[in-house]
């Protein structure tokens, strides 16, 4: 088995994968975020737009860190780099800064939500329930938590599938 675990797969630079993550969060967040706020009983019918795919998109990037990322965070780097690019901060060392702090703040809440014992993440979906809502204590509405956790999962799998098990990194 172990002899055709790389076999099909298309060898990538990090920085090509980096990029190919990036626009699947970036489509998965805007056809998610689009989708929710379209539907007229969509449980973040009342969120604030721009922050929904901001907290979506930090959120799949938590995800591919934890699921899919090298020890080094080298992935990551790259990942972050062609945000900051696309956000026009790159160059601007204060923005990305700041931002970077916020992303890792958020993926510290992620990380400490986070089940490793079990499939049960209900904190995990309360907690960027939270961070959505822009609440102050984490949300306890099972209908959210449930959907957000479920989407959790099934980003998991969206980006293993298109992705991870379609590339392999060759630096």
């Amino acid at each position: 088995m172990g002899l055709f675990k790389h076999a099909g797969k298309k060898k990538v630079t990090k920085e090509q994968l980096a990029e190919l993550l990036y626009y699947f969060a970036n489509k998965f967040t805007t056809d998610f975020v689009s989708h929710e706020m379209a539907r007229e009983k969509s449980l973040f019918k009342n969120v604030d737009k721009d922050i929904f795919i901001h907290e979506r998109l930090i959120m799949i990037f938590w995800i591919i860190d934890k699921f899919f990322g090298d020890e080094k965070r080298t992935l990551m780097s790259a990942l972050h780099k062609k945000y900051f690019t696309d956000l026009g901060i790159l160059n601007n060392p204060e923005e990305s800064k700041k931002e970077m702090s916020f992303f890792m703040s958020r993926y510290k809440e992620y990380y400490d939500a986070w089940n490793d014992k079990g499939s049960e993440q209900f904190i995990l979906g309360g907690v960027i329930a939270k961070n959505i809502f822009r609440e102050e204590k984490t949300v306890l509405n099972a209908n959210i938590i449930f959907h957000i956790v479920m989407d959790v999962y099934a980003l998991i799998k969206q980006i293993k599938g298109s992705v991870i098990d379609k590339y392999e990194i060759i630096d």
